[in-house]
């Protein structure tokens, strides 16, 4: 069976959020699994499914710098994308085994992937401080158990959501980071926590190295090999069914209490004097 792939654009942060809950959908309905890689039309911060807003993240610096702010289906801390390769992989309930089976799946797809690139990285293990929940609003400031350290520093973030029929795991790849504006959004970081904490890509030398397009295309061969697919397979996505989750997409922005009309964000920014 080959692997449905759905190889995204960048739609804004509200469309890819509906994008991935046909995903899930999609999977179930198919009883097979779907890949979608994508990136975002500007800067965007995800909150994971459950994660309270106000005491975590600089609300003023989310307004004034117009960042569309969106929730996830899947759980996990926030996200600020823009400048990262997002996955989401979403298949039937009980095909690749329960929760941890699907993560260290995913891992050994990514690990593979860096290991063809010529990255020595490596999978985080379950720690005590993920079982009492010791951890801060930004997904990037410590690993949990199965995703991706380079030299002690995370470089993919992960996320799930189960329901009774599929699955779907989230993951963000930073392309760059741009520390000065995470340490202003994320209450008590600053740039060098952020630089101490999180790899990317280009620190790696990987972009100097190979277009964005050719990451992404390895990282297709590596989810393929590691699913025990036969091959990749484009995903049909016909211009009636974009128009249709694009319907639904508003579902998925957050505005903030507080936070006037003018300033939401995700919509069109004014200039700053």
């Amino acid at each position: 069976m080959n692997l449905l792939v759905w190889n995204d654009g960048a739609p804004s942060g509200e469309d890819n959020m509906a994008r991935d809950a046909w995903l899930l959908a999609e999977a179930e309905r198919l009883g097979r699994p779907l890949l979608r890689l994508y990136g975002w039309e500007r800067p965007t911060l995800s909150l994971g499914r459950a994660q309270r807003l106000e005491r975590e993240l600089n609300l003023e610096v989310l307004a004034q710098d117009h960042i569309p702010l969106v929730r996830r289906m899947t759980g996990g801390r926030a996200v600020l994308h823009g400048h990262d390769i997002t996955y989401a992989l979403a298949a039937p309930e009980g095909t690749y085994g329960g929760l941890m089976d699907c993560y260290r799946l995913t891992a050994g797809a990514l690990l593979a992937w860096l290991k063809a690139l010529g990255v020595p990285a490596s999978s985080q293990p379950f720690t005590r401080a993920e079982q009492t929940g010791g951890a801060n609003a930004n997904c990037f400031a410590a690993p949990s158990a199965c995703e991706i350290v380079v030299h002690g520093k995370k470089l993919a973030g992960s996320a799930q959501r189960r329901r009774a029929g599929a699955w779907l795991q989230h993951g963000s790849i930073p392309l760059r980071v741009n520390t000065s504006q995470m340490a202003a959004l994320f209450t008590g970081e600053t740039p060098a926590s952020i630089q101490a904490a999180m790899a990317s890509l280009e620190e790696l030398g990987l972009t100097d190295r190979f277009s964005t397009e050719a990451l992404r295309q390895g990282l297709i061969q590596a989810f393929v090999e590691a699913l025990g697919a036969e091959a990749a397979e484009p995903l049909l996505t016909p211009p009636d069914l974009l128009a249709r989750l694009a319907q639904d997409a508003s579902a998925y922005r957050v505005v903030p209490a507080g936070i006037s009309s003018g300033s939401v964000p995700g919509q069109p920014p004014t200039a700053r004097r």
